[in-house]
């Protein structure tokens, strides 16, 4: 009986030490995403807030303000992003360059990509 515990135990053990290791190296290879946001030199800070919130996929819901009830303060332009290392080969970095349409006072944004490109930038 003793002996049948120690083999389920030290099995037990073998079979924890192999996930462990298969799940590390898994996650040991895979490299970050960075994106890298390119503004016109005259957008404020709130405006680039809400556009890299917006293309990062970090926002959760659109709400209204009453302000907006008879039209929008709209503010437009062109934003580039550049996603590191997005293949695994050379190129590697892909360009983006969107027209966005942001309100001031809600939430409501509007997003077109222009024009999209792999570039050199990263090794």
């Amino acid at each position: 009986m003793k002996k049948r515990i120690i083999v389920c135990a030290f099995l037990v053990l073998i079979f924890l030490c192999i996930t462990s290791t298969v799940s590390f190296a898994a996650t040991s290879n895979i490299e970050t995403i960075n994106k890298e946001f390119i503004f016109d030199d005259n957008i404020e800070q709130i405006i680039k807030n809400k556009i890299e919130e917006d293309l990062l996929a970090e926002k959760v819901d659109a709400k209204l303000s009453i302000l907006c009830l008879f039209g929008h303060k709209k503010e437009s332009g062109t934003v580039s992003v550049i996603t590191h290392r997005a293949r695994p080969s050379a190129p590697r970095c892909l360009r983006e360059v969107f027209q966005y349409e942001i309100c001031t006072r809600c939430d409501y944004s509007k997003y077109d990509r222009m024009s999209f490109g792999y570039i050199f930038c990263c090794n």
